[in-house]
């Protein structure tokens, strides 16, 4: 896949390599926030169809200083 370096909290992406009609098995998609120093990665993966629209979401609201402090 393309790493991207957008910011922010939405993100839209479009191809145009999936013929009409087509599905798109397993396609993935990883996010990864940087906390207190730490990268935390989530992932996702769906089947796409073409000229479908569709909407995921990440939850990183779950991470707490505890959760994520690394041990010494």
């Amino acid at each position: 896949g393309k790493t991207t370096s957008a910011k922010g909290d939405v993100r839209h992406y479009a191809t145009s390599k999936l013929a009409a009609g087509k599905t798109w098995k397993n396609y993935t998609v990883q996010v990864s926030v940087k906390r207190n120093g730490k990268v935390i990665s989530r992932e996702k993966t769906l089947d796409l169809l073409a000229g479908e629209a569709r909407s995921i979401s990440f939850d990183f609201d779950d991470l707490t200083d505890n959760k994520i402090a690394s041990k010494n």
